[in-house]
């Protein structure tokens, strides 16, 4: 069991110690999912038919629990959510835990990795903040695998016509809201100033999907028996400046250095933290994992200045860290 002080606590210690895995339950507690979605099974303790994790939140003089329950069974992964011991559903339990922000180095790879690991950071963060994206999104989803199914069944090109007409119209009104859902995104995260000695910006590169560009593609789709326009082509981007003085911005993912991608994820991070506490009316928790390897001293001085606004837990190998703290910080040791 662990007590957490409201403003930061550092979770300090060596390699292999369960610092991650610490900060890995508190996430699962407050959202339900694990880090890694398509290994559920690993969110299991090994060898384990049944996983229970509890917490308790205080705010004043209220306090409520979070609980959740996981049993393995021959489909997968079953989970059971709790508030205050009475069944949620899903939707339920996260409309009320916290809303939080998690940073670990290998969640760079959400940003360098593909365009669809790309996609997949910035659909998280509008889920959290508008129901109605994730709905259309899981829609649109659906509806393109049924389309891609027709495709895929080949057949003269007068017979797909027919069957795709139905799809081609539902895909447009799911396809329509996503793609407006990402640009208003990318918007807000460039108009805001987070922190303003991080100067990057997101490149929103949309395919549009429409009628017209449905007709313009006919031929290609049969070839390929998929899709090939949509928001499931979308890319995006994270651009810097190199030098203060420098009038174009470059690539993030191609030519920045690690210092600077986990700066750009930071940055990302920092802006979950404003939309959540703006959109959601809930102070969020940030959870840090190893945050402090390959920044510079000056970056890790403004790290701890940004996080004192937050709820802040901390993991890291040097216990050295914690005297740069403000005053008001925890400390856990783990050996």
């Amino acid at each position: 069991m662990f007590e957490f002080h409201p403003a930061i606590t550092f979770i300090v210690g060596p390699n292999s110690v369960g610092k991650t895995n610490t900060l890995e339950s508190i996430f699962f507690i407050m959202t339900g999912s694990g880090i890694k979605e398509e290994k559920q099974e690993e969110l299991l303790q090994f060898a384990e038919p049944v996983t229970i994790i509890k917490s308790t939140c205080k705010d004043g003089q209220d306090t409520i629990s979070f609980d959740c329950i996981l049993e393995r069974s021959e489909s997968g992964v079953v989970k059971k959510y709790f508030i205050n011991q009475v069944p949620k559903s899903s939707y339920a339990y996260n409309q009320q835990t916290i809303p939080v922000v998690f940073f670990a180095p290998q969640r760079i790879e959400h940003l360098t990795r593909s365009p669809s690991s790309r996609r997949r950071l910035i659909d998280s963060i509008i889920g959290k903040y508008d129901p109605l994206y994730k709905k259309h999104l899981n829609s649109y989803s659906t509806s393109l695998t049924k389309r891609n199914k027709i495709l895929e069944r080949g057949g003269s090109q007068e017979y797909p016509r027919q069957q795709l007409q139905f799809w081609d119209d539902y895909l447009l009104q799911h396809a329509t809201y996503v793609t407006a859902a990402r640009k208003t995104f990318v918007e807000m995260i460039n108009t805001k100033k987070m922190v303003p000695s991080l100067e990057f910006s997101v490149a929103y590169e949309p395919n549009i999907f429409s009628h017209d560009r449905l007709a313009e593609t006919f031929e290609k789709q049969i070839r390929y028996r998929s899709t090939v326009i949509g928001p499931q082509r979308d890319d995006v981007d994270i651009l810097f400046k190199k030098t203060e003085d420098a009038q174009k911005e470059q690539s993030v993912l191609t030519y920045g250095s690690r210092s600077q991608q986990r700066l750009a994820l930071l940055w990302i991070n920092f802006f979950e933290l404003d939309i959540y506490k703006e959109k959601l009316d809930r102070n969020p928790l940030l959870l840090l994992d190893d945050v402090f390897s390959e920044l510079d001293e000056q970056n890790k001085e403004l790290l701890l200045h940004v996080i004192t606004s937050y709820q802040t837990i901390i993991t890291t190998n040097d216990g050295t860290i914690a005297r740069h703290a403000p005053e008001e910080h925890g400390v856990i040791t783990l050996k």
